[in-house]
Formats: structure tokens, C-alpha cells, sequence
């Protein structure tokens, strides 16, 4: 803004004074060809300084930090205790383009994400808040990327566009944005720019330097390199220390980037790469000639149930309730899930993982004295069969199951292979997709009935 004060006269010049803090404006400035640097110590100015004055403050502050900052007018180029350093991002940064100045191939990609964070002020390009665009991979041999900068100051049609064109050209599989500002608008945006996107929103429920932290940890870990250099990501990276970012505005660039690196799982390998979204249907009224099941899986006295119904049009497995229910009685357990319909089979794998044959027998025999309806089934060893069926679009779930999207959304590998261990939902969507088919019955005496359904057809994904 100072420059619109320039405007006349055959040399206009201005005089900055400040205590050299890394902060990307005055970086700026001293970039500039044409800027004269001055500088000067607070000892410079000694004799028009109290002694008590300089005896406390070289006492305190000479050979610190801060004192190299605030006594001798040094630029230092990383923040104490900055999220990221300089140093860091450096030592792992790959060429982006060969000796002849010629783009070098991206590594072999697993997955590429472009994040957004929209900013309260719609990137209006009068002052506000860019929307941070950036893309980000996972290579094959398990290390983040960091490929473009796209981040953008036009208006949401121009910033939706710019998003949209990286998926493209990066060959992206998701866009993930958050929805904090804006909320359903944000998706509207980019689906005006191109409806056939994989997209998926994300809530930040905890604060900037709390959902930075893991990520930084990553770099520090040297999981991460930045394909080329993105000085004003980089920048905004190296002001964001403890106690948040220093810098001016917001560090929308930053914000992008923890959301990539965030839903490309690092340190796990997810499991579904269909978006919650993609199989979301309104809740509806399950016809009565649908065949239903619902499968079980209890753990340490708690109990988790997910019931599905089958279109017979189509073959697709609608799940439509669920129910879980911490440490309690096998009777107010067996009560609650008899209200959904006693007459509907159940199906429990006794032997499955972490559960002993005898462990398994004994908890079907107190169910069924409980009087649930549930049949000893195979558990699905393998997670793919039910991948699978994801895929093939022959899964359908009430957008109502919240317990099953966070499971759904989180079920993953860690880095030794494993399961995710809370996912008891998940279990039952396994057990389900494997023997639903054959256990599931309809109700004696229903006639078919025609039901309009708000389900979306069915189709490879």
C-alpha cells in the first residue's frame, strides 16, 4: 500500500525503519534491486542510552537469538521454534527441471490430491485472503511430493477453474477442500467449474498449529520433498512457529498443504479410495419386499450392528442402520437391536481376528439367549472382497450413518499392515458384504411394493 504513495515526482523514495523481523513483506523489500540496506546496532547508539539500560539488555539478550534480532539488526532467516526450517526444506528439495532446463519427470505417483482452503474473503483480489491451491502426491515408494502452487487471489469462479485445471493436469484423484467457510458452497464452486471431480470436504475441528504439527514432523522425518522451489509457500512455512504464524494475512498456502499431506494418510495406507460422498444416499424407506440382514461384532462388552437390505432391481446393498452401544447388558444390548425388526437374521463371525474359538461360541450362545436371531458366519479375511464391491458401485449407505462414515473415512493400514482396531462398524461391513447375500431374508407374508428410492444408480467407480 505504501507504494500507491510514490506516485509523483522524478525519484520517489521511501524510508522503512524497523527491527528486521523474517516476515515475507519486508523480505520483499529487501529483495529489490534498487533497496539500500542500512543497519545499526543498539550499541550504535550508546551514548544517548541510559548505562543501566545497555548493562540489563547485554546482560539478557547478547549471544540469544532474539538479542542477534532486536540488538544487532540481523535478519534471521527461520523463526525459534518454527514448524519448519529453511535448513529442512533444502536438504530434501528435488530438481524440478535437468541441466538443460528441461521439466524433469514426476516420481512414480500412488495418489495425487489438489487441496484448497478457500479463505473468508473468497480470494477477491481487493486485499483479501488468497485460496491456497496446492497438489501434492504420494510416490511409490511411500514419500510425499509437493508438485504445484496454484494458489489463487481471483473470485471463486476464477479460483475454482484454477483448482480444477490441476486436477487435470496433475491427473489428481481427489480435490479436498475445507469446508469452514462457505460450507456446501465451496463444492458447489468447483462443481461449476467441472461436476465430474472426485471431491471431498474437510471439517477443521482443531486449531492451525495442532493439525501442522504431524505434518512438520513428517519433514523433519525427511518423508517430504518440494519438487522445485514455491518461495511463498516456503515463506509462510517458516513463519509458522509455536504459537502460530507470524506473518501477514492468513497462510492459506500452509492450510492446502497439511490438508494434502493429511488425506494422503502418511504413516497408513487408506483403505477405500471411493469417497464417503460417492456412496451417500438421503435415508429412505427400505421397501418391505428387500431382503435384509444385519451384521454384529462385540468387543470387550461392547456391541456394534449395521443392518443392509438388498434391491432386487439391481443387486445393490443398501446399509441403512446402525447401532452402537458401549460396555452394557446383552439384554438392553439384544433389546435395542430386536426394535429394528426381530424377525431380521443376524450374522456374527465367532472366529474372527483377535477372538478365540471358545471366546466366539460363548458370546453367539448369550446372543442368541438374548433372543437375536444371529448365525455363525465366515469372516472376511481379506478386506478386498469388500473393496471390491465399493468400486463396482454395489454399495449404497444412508448419509445418516455418521458412525460409519468417521470409521469408513479413517479405516486404514498402519505401517507394519495392520487393521485400524476401532473399526468394529467396518467388521460388520466386511461380515455383511460376505454372507449378507446368502442370510438375508424378507419378512413372511410382505407383498411386493413399489417404492421410490433417491438411491444413485449403480456404477463402477
Amino acid at each position: 500500500m505504501l507504494q500507491f504513495g510514490l506516485r509523483l515526482g522524478d525519484d520517489p523514495r521511501a524510508l522503512v525503519t524497523t527491527t528486521p523481523r523474517p516476515i515475507p513483506v519486508l523480505r520483499e523489500i529487501l529483495r529489490e534491486s534498487d533497496t539500500v540496506v542500512t543497519k545499526g546496532s543498539t550499541f550504535d547508539n550508546a551514548g544517548n542510552l541510559a548505562p543501566k539500560f545497555l548493562r540489563k539488555i547485554r546482560t539478557r539478550y547478547e549471544g540469544t537469538r532474539l538479542g542477534r534480532q532486536e540488538l544487532h539488526a540481523e535478519m534471521l532467516d527461520d523463526l525459534p521454534g518454527a514448524l519448519w526450517t529453511r535448513e529442512n526444506l533444502d536438504a530434501f528439495r528435488l530438481r524440478a527441471v535437468d541441466d538443460k532446463g528441461d521439466a524433469r519427470p514426476l516420481p512414480s505417483m500412488r495418489r495425487i490430491v489438489v487441496a484448497v482452503d478457500p479463505s473468508g474473503t473468497g480470494g477477491d483480489g481487493e486485499g483479501g485472503d488468497s485460496v491456497g491451491i496446492v497438489v501434492v502426491g504420494k510416490g511409490a515408494d511411500g514419500r510425499g511430493y509437493v508438485i504445484a502452487d496454484r494458489t489463487s487471489d481471483q473470485g471463486p469462479a476464477g479460483w475454482a477453474k484454477a483448482a480444477v485445471d490441476a486436477y487435470h493436469e496433475f491427473k489428481a484423484d481427489r480435490i479436498v477442500a475445507e469446508r469452514n467457510f462457505g460450507g456446501a458452497m465451496v463444492e458447489h464452486t468447483i462443481r461449476t467449474a467441472d461436476p465430474t471431480v472426485s471431491y471431498k470436504s474437510v471439517t477443521a475441528s482443531r486449531g492451525k498449529v495442532v493439525r501442522a504439527e504431524p505434518i512438520a514432523a513428517l519433514y523433519e522425518q525427511g518423508k517430504v520433498s518440494h519438487i522445485g522451489a514455491f518461495s511463498e509457500l516456503e515463506d509462510e512455512m517458516c513463519d509458522f512457529g509455536p504459537d502460530g504464524y507470524i506473518g501477514d494475512g492468513s497462510p492459506d498456502r500452509v492450510d492446502a498443504l497439511v490438508w494434502a499431506l493429511t488425506e494422503l494418510s502418511f504413516g497408513g495406507e487408506t483403505i477405500f479410495d471411493v469417497p464417503f460422498d460417492r456412496i451417500a444416499v438421503a435415508p429412505f424407506a427400505i421397501p418391505s419386499h428387500w431382503k435384509r440382514a444385519y451384521a454384529v461384532d462385540r468387543r470387550d462388552g461392547s456391541i456394534a450392528v449395521l443392518w443392509g437390505a438388498i434391491d432386487p432391481t439391481d443387486g445393490v446393498m443398501h446399509f441403512y442402520a446402525e447401532h452402537v452401544m458401549p460396555t452394557s447388558t446383552m439384554t438392553l444390548q439384544a433389546a435395542g437391536i430386536n426394535a429394528r425388526g426381530d424377525w431380521i437374521p443376524g450374522m456374527f463371525a465367532a472366529e474372527a481376528p483377535g477372538r478365540s474359538k471358545r471366546d466366539g461360541k460363548a458370546l453367539m450362545k448369550e446372543m442368541n439367549d438374548g433372543k437375536m436371531r444371529v448365525r455363525n458366519v465366515p469372516f472376511a479375511e481379506e478386506v478386498s472382497e469388500t473393496v471390491d464391491q465399493v468400486n463396482l458401485g454395489r454399495v449404497r449407505v444412508f448419509s445418516n450413518l455418521t458412525n460409519f462414515e468417521r470409521e469408513y473415512r479413517g479405516y486404514q493400514r498402519d505401517e507394519a499392515g495392520n487393521l485400524s482396531e476401532t473399526g468394529m462398524l467396518m467388521n460388520c461391513f466386511r461380515v455383511w458384504i460376505k454372507s449378507g447375500r446368502t442370510v438375508a431374508s424378507i419378512k413372511e407374508g410382505n407383498e411386493n411394493t413399489s417404492v421410490k428410492t433417491t438411491a444413485a444408480p449403480a456404477g463402477i467407480y
